[in-house]
């Protein structure tokens, strides 16, 4: 069993597409695979429950059957920065509680690989006491995948990102670059930049896409995830 930590250089990087395309992409590869989310702020009641699309995504292109509630037990209406959120639902938001639930799903739904999707950048506060959701993958010594919201600014998100992880005793073991700017000047040249700074291999460059989905995605992707 193998558990990937998924955290990007801030939110809307991309995190969920290309987590999306790489449960997708394990799937074709004959591997059991799980998402989980667990903590997302911005979600709309369905028959009186939270759903948040982008769980509904892991859940989706899991390979085993899950709903978003099951994967997602930190969940809040608002969109905003879900510390802020919690305290206005006067609530806590627990790592011990969400690790214990996360252990309880993979022993219900074992797979080969576990993919755990943060939430916007890799300090997301939980409080304000200091706590934040990185220290959950620096306790259970994950490997992490970055992803890189190509866009002017980039570089230097990238870098204080991994510096950040590092600090944290987590090992990144490779980074996707997701084009989320279509107009950005000098693409090229900033991502020829990031894999001679970023001390971990490049798993892929995706482009701009119009209509992203894990099945378009995962081509990018596929060859340096081919043996995640």
């Amino acid at each position: 069993m193998t558990t990937i930590f998924v955290t990007a250089t801030d939110t809307d990087a991309g995190k969920t597409a290309i987590t999306s395309a790489i449960l997708y992409g394990l799937q074709a590869n004959g591997k059991s695979c799980l998402g989980y989310k667990p903590i997302a702020a911005g979600a709309n009641y369905h028959d009186g429950v939270l759903i948040n699309d982008d769980a509904v995504a892991l859940a989706t292109n899991s390979s085993v059957e899950v709903t978003s509630s099951d994967i997602n037990p930190v969940c809040f209406a608002a969109p905003i920065a879900p510390h802020i959120a919690a305290q206005q639902d006067q609530q806590n938001i627990d790592l011990k509680a969400i690790d214990q639930h996360f252990c309880q799903l993979n022993g219900q739904h074992p797979t080969d690989v576990q993919l755990v999707e943060g939430a916007g950048g890799w300090r997301l506060p939980l409080n304000l006491s200091g706590d934040t959701l990185a220290q959950w993958p620096s306790q259970r010594g994950w490997p992490v995948i970055l992803v890189v919201g190509l866009k002017l600014g980039c570089l230097n998100h990238a870098l204080l990102t991994v510096e950040a992880i590092s600090q944290d005793d987590c090992h990144i073991v490779g980074w996707v670059g997701n084009t989320i700017d279509p107009t950005m000047s000098m693409r090229d040249e900033n991502i020829a930049s990031l894999n001679t700074l970023l001390p971990a291999p490049c798993l892929g460059i995706v482009p701009y896409l119009d209509e992203p989905s894990a099945s378009n995605i995962w081509p990018y992707i596929a060859k340096g995830l081919i043996n995640p």
